[in-house]
């Protein structure tokens, strides 16, 4: 019986990705590898061995015929993205369309990062691996981060709903979450080595900023925002204008300083408070001094923040610009945090013109109309707020102990301390006053103008101090009310010893007043060491200008 041997098919095992045929086989019969001969690898029999007319076998059964899958391309920039997508990041690359309201499609577009998808739990789910605590002690965490840090001006970026739904499906990013706990922990009661523990959270995410630096995302961003704000809450200084430069930067890269209308509502409010939140910090930092300042003032734009319910309740609203115009009006949506950036604003330029003047040495006389117009300024501001957050002691109660109350005090203090800034320069003594000549060559009643308003705003700043103490006690207020508390200890201080704050009796009433609303000031000592310093060297300026006035009486 002759044998016919079989011709090479056209199957797919035999031919290439391109439909060739395949120069090589995938196995050889056990002769013709012994003899190291071509094998045309046929089944049941070769072409060789069918010519040589001998038995043909394989070592193993032939492989199934399945093309090889090839590795797929990875684009540079895919490669390069190792840094998890934040929702909102993901967003822009579906160029989402912004939704109909529904919160529920918000959480569930936006409310997870599948990249760090259970790197925080353990298989039981009980406790966050990274954190090293319980499930139930990190939301203490949490939920402290949005009572106490959240509500702050310089905050409140992270969407609350939107990020506990994340971390209950064990989808959050953890290095946000460190930064969180890191921010809120001095609000945890905890054990001794809670400051180590922070401290070592803190510097975690700090080292992700740097290492991920050159791959700018919200996420990131995020990080970076809180632990800046978290290091001018423990007074650290040494890194922050550095740190609020790359903030600034990366906020340009990702196009926050922009709207971009093809997000969703919520997504867009996260990015504006995060932009707004680096101008807010940066010109706090800044002093007044232009080589410090990244986010100018046509660099933003975009509109102010949202209200709080709107941003919770993904509301789309409509705020006005950072400098008001005629044309745009007033808006409901204006909150606090809205008004705060604009009165931010003012007081960069008002600090900008107290330390030229200072630096030049020029007569105050020849400023006095850019003193005057800064003044209106800060007039046209108040008259600019609505009803609801005009100051008085009935807004003031309706906000007691509630998240409101830190912005609602820290605006209206704030508004004082622009007056103070711009009118303390006409008090000599201080550190940042006009020098003696200078200010012989003022006019006296510019000169008694400006120290007689120093001393007023100064008055009424601590009546609201005391306003506040009236509500209640351990009422906690933005840490940055500290730096207020101290320059009014410096103002009243020098104004008494220069004989501005007329007889015995109405000095020793203001410096007993000031004594008494530094009592605000105790809730932040319990949770900052920095601010403790800082009141123990309000009282000793305090007590030594008292004692000598006690021994008087």
């Amino acid at each position: 019986m002759e044998l016919s041997c079989p011709d090479v098919p056209n199957t797919a095992a035999h031919l290439t990705q391109s439909g060739t045929q395949r120069q090589r086989i995938r196995q050889a019969c056990k002769q013709c590898h012994l003899l190291k001969a071509k094998c045309s690898g046929t089944s049941p029999t070769c072409q060789r061995c069918c010519k040589k007319g001998i038995s043909c076998e394989y070592t193993v059964p032939k492989p199934l015929l399945k093309t090889r899958k090839r590795r797929r391309a990875v684009p540079y920039l895919e490669k390069q993205q190792t840094t998890p997508l934040s929702p909102l990041e993901r967003a822009e690359h579906t160029c989402e369309k912004p939704s109909s309201g529904n919160i529920a499609s918000e959480i569930a577009s936006m409310g997870c990062n599948i990249t760090h998808k259970d790197q925080h739990r353990n298989k039981d789910g009980d406790t966050c691996e990274g954190l090293g605590l319980q499930k139930t002690i990190v939301r203490l965490y949490i939920d402290a981060y949005f009572e106490y840090i959240s509500p702050l001006c310089e905050n409140g970026f992270i969407h609350r709903a939107l990020f506990l739904r994340a971390w209950t499906s064990g989808k959050v990013d953890p290095v946000l979450l460190k930064a969180i706990c890191s921010a809120s922990a001095d609000f945890v009661p905890a054990n001794s080595d809670a400051s180590t523990r922070r401290d070592g959270w803190l510097s975690e995410a700090e080292c992700y900023i740097w290492t991920n630096i050159g791959r700018p995302s919200i996420a990131i961003l995020q990080v970076l925002v809180i632990v800046i704000s978290q290091n001018l809450a423990l007074s650290r200084f040494s890194a922050l204008q550095l740190l609020l430069a790359v903030a600034s930067k990366m906020a340009y890269l990702l196009r926050l300083n922009h709207e971009n209308p093809k997000l969703t509502t919520t997504a867009r409010e996260i990015r504006r408070r995060i932009m707004w939140s680096i101008f807010i910090l940066e010109r706090r930092l800044a002093g007044g001094q232009e080589d410090l300042t990244t986010c100018p003032k046509n660099a933003m734009h975009i509109q102010l923040p949202s209200t709080e319910k709107d941003f919770e309740l993904a509301i789309s609203s409509r705020t006005g610009p950072l400098v008001p115009t005629e044309a745009d009006g007033e808006s409901s949506s204006m909150g606090i945090r809205a008004y705060f950036c604009r009165l931010s604003s003012i007081r960069h330029e008002i600090l900008q013109y107290t330390r030229r003047v200072i630096s030049q040495g020029a007569s105050a006389n020849d400023t006095g109309s850019e003193l005057l117009q800064l003044e209106s300024d800060l007039l046209n501001f108040k008259n600019s707020l609505p009803e609801a957050l005009v100051l008085n002691e009935r807004n003031l109660n309706l906000r007691a102990f509630s998240p409101q109350m830190r912005r609602y005090v820290m605006l209206h203090a704030a508004w004082h301390q622009c007056h103070c800034d711009l009118y303390r320069f006409m008090i000599p003594g201080l550190r940042d006053s006009l020098s003696s000549g200078t200010l012989r060559n003022t006019s006296s009643e510019l000169m008694m103008y400006c120290q007689a308003q120093a001393v007023d705003h100064v008055n009424a700043l601590v009546d609201l101090l005391q306003m506040v103490l009236r509500i209640g006690d351990g009422i906690m207020l933005d840490p940055g009310i500290k730096i207020l508390v101290y320059q009014c200890t410096r103002i009243i201080t020098r104004a008494s010893d220069i004989g501005l704050l007329g007889t015995k009796s109405e000095r020793l009433e203001t410096l007993s007043k000031l004594t008494i609303a530094a009592e605000v000031l105790l809730p932040i000592i319990a949770v900052n060491q920095s601010t403790s310093q800082l009141v123990s060297c309000r009282a000793d300026s305090i007590v030594k200008t008292l004692l000598p006035l006690c021994r008087l009486r």
